[in-house]
């Protein structure tokens, strides 16, 4: 998108008013100076690209999570990210092999500090990549699928030029992968620098404050229990090996935004590993149908919105890898007071075993 064509949808939306809160356009150009692949694939040259993003202010809410995490805007991006100058280290006949990348997110930026005209900002976003290349399409050895889940978070720095326009950089890693649903799944990262220009729609300065806070019962301890089920991806195959996950945590809350939990977590292999290549699943690889562990972490409330994270140590587990601990990542949303919805994705090390969805119940 050309700068010109940037200003003019500008001065378009600006005829227009916005209720409740002064939200604002943005508009990034992104360079990624480092790609780079976990495992064998050492990968080179530059990425390029760029992200439209609306952001939706918060600051006339008092939500107890948006006030003591700071979130100044939650925001919904689109980005394009040109790969086709990465190729694999000393092979010129691979450049061009991760083709191009679309995404769609959600982000929350969250206020570090704000100095005169500067400010200071944590931004961390979760979405989806759409990868024109892939493994089973184009023989691409490290992005095992076109539909692929895309974290990223970083800091940016932003500069008031007028009181609706502000100029931004901003440094971050970005990322994309498909949770192990299809390997191989190397996985993409990137370390990305870029410049912005955000610019704030006329609104109506007589809004009242919203006070939407769905808050959990106030300082009240409680066992969760989770059930999930999910599939991790054969070798080079489109099938692949079920599993089910159970889990139950104690949770002490510090307040009502953040919970410290510990408990214990349980995996069942539906089929498990006979020696057979389409069995095997890396760190992953068991012979038995049972593996257990204990784990420790914590839950962030957003509302109805729960993002936790969990470090654990196993009990029991009959690999065949060397693995001793792991590590869960959690997204729930609560239907009512006591159930909800939820996916978690498993990891050993750096990589991941399985995603899950499922219910979880809180008493």
């Amino acid at each position: 998108m050309s700068l010109r064509l940037l200003l003019t949808f500008l001065i378009l939306i600006a005829s227009f008013r916005v209720a409740e809160a002064q939200h604002s356009i943005e508009f990034n150009s992104i360079s990624g100076f480092k790609v780079f692949s976990p495992g064998n694939y050492a990968l080179s040259g530059m990425s390029r690209g760029g992200e439209l993003a609306f952001n939706f202010s918060q600051r006339h809410r008092s939500d107890e999570w948006i006030r003591r995490l700071h979130i100044t805007d939650i925001s919904l991006v689109g980005g394009f990210h040109n790969m086709r100058s990465v190729q694999i280290a000393d092979s010129l006949a691979s450049k061009g092999f991760l083709q191009n990348v679309f995404t769609v997110s959600g982000r929350l930026n969250h206020k570090l500090y704000e100095i005169g005209r500067f400010s200071m900002s944590l931004t961390a976003g979760l979405g989806l990549a759409y990868s024109t290349s892939s493994y089973f399409t184009d023989e691409n050895p490290i992005v095992g699928s076109k539909l692929n889940f895309s974290p990223q978070g970083g800091l940016k720095l932003a500069a008031a030029v007028t009181p609706d326009l502000s100029l931004a950089a901003a440094a971050n890693i970005f990322h994309y992968s498909n949770a192990a649903v299809r390997v191989p799944n190397k996985g993409v990262n990137s370390f990305q620098a870029s410049v912005g220009i955000s610019y704030k729609l006329p609104y109506d300065d007589s809004q009242k404050v919203i006070d939407g806070s769905l808050r959990q019962d106030s300082m009240r301890q409680f066992f969760e229990f989770a059930i999930d089920a999910g599939r991790r991806g054969a070798w080079k195959s489109t099938g692949g090996n079920w599993k089910s996950g159970l889990s139950l945590h104690y949770h002490y809350p510090l307040n009502n935004v953040v919970n410290l939990k510990a408990g214990t977590d349980l995996v069942y292999y539906y089929t498990t590993f006979d020696g057979s290549e389409h069995r095997y699943q890396y760190f992953a690889t068991s012979y038995d149908p049972i593996r257990a562990g204990i784990s420790l972490g914590s839950d962030i409330w957003l509302g109805k919105l729960v993002v936790g994270m969990n470090y654990g140590y196993y009990l029991k587990y009959n690999s065949l890898h060397p693995v001793k601990t792991y590590w869960t990542g959690t997204l729930k949303y609560y239907l009512t007071r006591g159930i909800g919805v939820q996916s978690k994705l498993y990891f050993h090390r750096a990589q991941a075993d399985y995603l899950g969805f499922g219910i979880v119940f809180r008493r």
